[in-house]
């Protein structure tokens, strides 16, 4: 489905029509019609993970077992590298800490022979490659992660100004990963005050189908205590009768850049 235009040619404002066009594209794929039909994409729900040796993911030790960080996005992150049939490339748009930086490398050494960084803030650091520019990055790429970052800043800034001068450097059968808070979602957008961009599911998917063939989305939660265990049920009828979406998180996963972009 092609409804024309170049993804480098201008401001996401400049493509409106397009961009609803590929609006109703995503509603259509997961069985819906407006934008009140929000729970198309199917959910996943996360725990953390237990074990009694320390992980290679954050975690904090409770008795004789480790308690580690397992957010949803690694979940999709893992199924993109075991996907990939030869050693990829990844460059993660803010890594922080490396949180998935750190799991990938450590489950998938052979099949992982880059891992860069892009993030400009000194006083982070972790188990990547840092890089301050898109410039530095001298090898085709398989896989983009952005996992919380796209809304820190406004829609063009994250389009024009990351993905689009990746596209070129980006591998025929390439993908990129985005999760962000659910602006379908109670407040989820507003908790953190340096967030400026909320995306509905369907907004991010007609957005990412401008650079990309095809745009799959989960929406997710992460239960990461027994508070948020117990209130899952309650959350899920309360928000349905307020027609909003009990899943805090999207997931958005697009595959092969478009010829066209």
């Amino acid at each position: 489905m092609n409804h024309g235009g170049s993804a480098a040619a201008g401001s996401l404002g400049a493509r409106y029509h397009e961009i609803l066009a590929y609006r109703i594209e995503g509603l259509q794929k997961y069985g819906g019609r407006l934008t009140s039909d929000i729970y198309g994409p199917p959910c996943r729900v996360s725990l953390p993970t237990l074990t009694l040796r320390a992980p290679v993911v954050p975690s904090v030790k409770i008795g004789p077992f480790h308690v580690g960080d397992n957010p949803p996005v690694l979940a999709v992150l893992r199924r993109c590298v075991a996907e990939f049939g030869k050693p990829s490339v990844i460059v993660e748009i803010g890594p922080g800490k490396g949180t998935a930086a750190g799991a990938l490398r450590a489950e998938f050494a052979e099949r992982i022979t880059a891992y860069f960084g892009l993030d400009r803030d000194e006083a982070v650091d972790g188990p990547y490659e840092k890089v301050a520019s898109i410039d530095e990055i001298d090898r085709k790429i398989d896989l983009v992660v952005a996992s919380h970052v796209i809304e820190h800043m406004a829609p063009d800034a994250f389009f024009d100004g990351f993905l689009t001068p990746l596209l070129p450097k980006l591998e025929r059968s390439a993908a990129i990963v985005v999760a962000t808070p659910n602006a379908l979602s109670p407040a989820s957008i507003f908790g953190d005050f340096t967030h400026v961009q909320g995306y509905a599911w369907y907004d991010l998917y007609a957005l990412l189908r401008l650079f990309f063939e095809t745009v799959d989305v989960v929406r997710s939660r992460y239960l990461w205590s027994p508070a948020r265990l117990s209130w899952l049920l309650p959350r899920i009828a309360l928000t349905r009768a307020l027609e909003l979406d009990w899943c805090e998180e999207i997931i958005c996963t697009a595959r092969r850049p478009r010829s066209d972009a």
